[in-house]
């Protein structure tokens, strides 16, 4: 969801700057394909501190390399004490966390109260760039594969006979908690009724954490046509070529369902505890999906009731419906 803002913060500074992305190890595969970072600095957060990857090693590395201004997206009060250390002269973030202090360009959260207002990551990250100067008119995701992994995703599609046909994915994963988990049963049930459907496929994607639910979805789903890619090496990348060559993504609120909208692919995202609001983006072809009921949204990792109602009661009946609906209208105005 950062992506129009470092797309915009390119433009606004020009070809001539450079724009070094500060991230943990796996966004830089997210990130793979684009061309707005100059070069990145890989940083994990859970290193020691005097790691190579630690938080002062890498204010050394920033100091060394005498950048004139940090631009935080993080709320932690981390990235902000790192950049402090590091004596950037332009420091510009979110006041939270008591980091107001470590900054020098300092942006209030928009507040109802005493509470934050529910506002989508994307447009908060923008309003970073926007105090900068920088046009924020373009606010669409995007992102990039490369040949590697659209040569992996290749494969994949030769290997089960997926080519010239209507290809539905799963996103089943939740690195958050189990409250964003819609249970294996509604997916497998799910599976079932879309392969019913004519030349229509079901590709279950995964990550390590998730091979297992994977497997799970296809062996309760019993079809020769719903296929899962825990056999693959798997990787963010691969998950990226698969979204892209896919008619619908179907995923529960994780990062890979924003892999669709930035490819332009009807996503299905079905929500649980958290509020839709936080990372809406606003693309036509997004479709969030929640039911009301009367504990939630809690935003809790995981049900405190121990009911997680707001999941289970959401029918794979009902998210049936909708696909059909997102593809009859898709299909219609590609017609």
């Amino acid at each position: 969801m950062a992506t129009p803002t470092i797309r915009a913060l390119r433009e606004h500074f020009g070809p001539a700057a450079t724009i070094t992305g500060i991230q943990r190890p796996y966004v830089k595969e997210v990130l793979a394909g684009t061309n707005w970072l100059s070069n990145c600095i890989e940083f994990n957060p859970k290193g020691k501190w005097r790691s190579r990857r630690g938080t002062l090693s890498l204010a050394l590395e920033l100091r060394r390399r005498k950048f004139d201004t940090a631009i935080i997206l993080p709320n932690s009060p981390r990235p902000a004490f790192a950049s402090w250390l590091a004596g950037i002269p332009q420091r510009l973030g979110y006041v939270r966390y008591c980091r107001g202090p470590l900054l020098t360009e300092r942006v209030d959260p928009l507040r109802d109260g005493r509470k934050f207002q529910p506002i989508s990551a994307l447009n908060y990250y923008l309003t970073l760039a926007e105090s900068l100067g920088a046009n924020v008119d373009n606010r669409r995701i995007e992102l990039s594969s490369t040949p590697e992994f659209d040569k992996a995703a290749e494969r994949f599609w030769s290997q089960h006979d997926l080519h010239n046909r209507r290809v539905i994915a799963f996103n089943t994963g939740g690195a958050y908690g189990a409250a964003k988990s819609w249970p294996s049963e509604h997916f497998a049930d799910l599976a079932k009724r879309l392969v019913s459907e004519p030349n229509t496929r079901v590709v279950v994607m995964c990550g390590p954490a998730e091979a297992e639910t994977a497997d799970r979805i296809c062996g309760l789903a019993g079809s020769p046509y719903v296929h899962s890619m825990s056999g693959q090496k798997l990787s963010i990348g691969l998950t990226k070529a698969a979204i892209k060559r896919s008619e619908l993504l179907i995923t529960t609120d994780s990062g890979p369902r924003f892999f669709g909208t930035a490819f332009g692919i009807p996503t299905i995202t079905i929500f649980g505890s958290t509020d839709p609001q936080w990372s809406a983006t606003g693309h036509p072809l997004e479709f969030n999906v929640n039911i009301s009921v009367d504990c939630g949204p809690c935003a809790r990792r995981v049900c405190p009731l121990k009911h997680h109602r707001c999941m289970r009661d959401l029918t794979s009946e009902f998210i049936y419906a909708k696909a059909v609906s997102v593809l009859t209208e898709h299909q219609r105005r590609a017609a």
